[in-house]
């Protein structure tokens, strides 16, 4: 699979990840993410946005093809191409969250679960009841809440219940949802040219565990997979971050034990 597509799924794309790394640029040591929101916690984030930046500032990890380098500013940009062909097909503006909603998870989807996917810089609250996040830093402690997820769209914005996620992996990766059994092994197996880790289209294999995804938003951490051998999915949850030292590497291993010592809980 050579389409520019499969190269921002496998992160082959090159793309400079500007919600993530702060190397080629940042502002006071900041990512440009993570300073426009302690700066001003409304700001409304876009793909357009995102790539005025790295055209203007030449931020890129490589040639296409050649360096693998995860991007969430690729799936970003994604989402966005996803969108406009979205609106170009059907006659009318659509967004990301609209195509989600019609063709993934809405009402008219195969497999309809109440998942939804802000884009809104004012769409912060979580439906209740929910656990508030917890950051512990080297001089406080802080509960997160209400945030802004415009800057995460196409990356990770989803919200829904843990029984909806085991639902929503499961069923796609058994072929039952909106992919073909074919193309869900491709998002299994299918690596770019330049990845060296056990990374697909959009999908890792977590040794173990299954194939999934994990992710993080400010205080919380997250993991979803599914383990084809054994037809058993699971999803973790913790809700703390630990910033002093490389404690935050400690926290994202925890979701893997968690996930391995709840599937040997259950006899497999």
């Amino acid at each position: 699979m050579k389409s520019p597509s499969a190269r921002f799924l496998q992160h082959n794309a090159g793309i400079y990840d500007l919600t993530n790394d702060a190397s080629q640029y940042n502002i006071g040591g900041e990512t440009y993410a993570d300073y426009m929101l302690t700066t001003n916690p409304d700001f409304q984030f876009s793909a357009s946005d995102y790539v005025k930046l790295l055209k203007d500032h030449n931020l890129t990890y490589g040639t296409p093809n050649t360096v693998y380098h995860y991007s969430n500013t690729g799936y970003t940009i994604l989402s966005e191409i996803i969108a406009r062909v979205y609106s170009q097909k059907v006659n009318s503006n659509k967004t990301y969250g609209d195509f989600m909603y019609d063709k993934i998870v809405g009402p008219s989807s195969v497999k309809p679960l109440a998942i939804t996917f802000p884009e809104l810089a004012s769409d912060k609250q979580l439906p209740s009841p929910y656990i508030k996040g917890f950051i512990k830093y080297d001089t406080h402690d802080e509960i997160t809440d209400l945030k802004n997820a415009s800057a995460h769209i196409g990356e990770g914005n989803g919200v829904g219940t843990m029984a909806m996620l085991s639902q929503y992996i499961r069923t796609l990766m058994k072929g039952e949802n909106v992919l073909y059994a074919s193309s869900a092994e491709l998002m299994r197996t299918n690596k770019g040219p330049a990845t060296t880790n056990g990374y697909g289209l959009g999908c890792s294999n977590f040794q173990g565990i299954g194939y999934g995804h994990n992710g993080a938003t400010e205080g919380y951490l997250s993991l979803m997979a599914y383990d084809p051998a054994s037809d058993v999915s699971v999803v973790v949850l913790l809700p703390f971050w630990d910033l002093r030292g490389n404690n935050l590497n400690k926290c994202i291993a925890t979701l893997n034990s968690t996930a391995i010592e709840a599937k040997r809980t259950l006899g497999y």
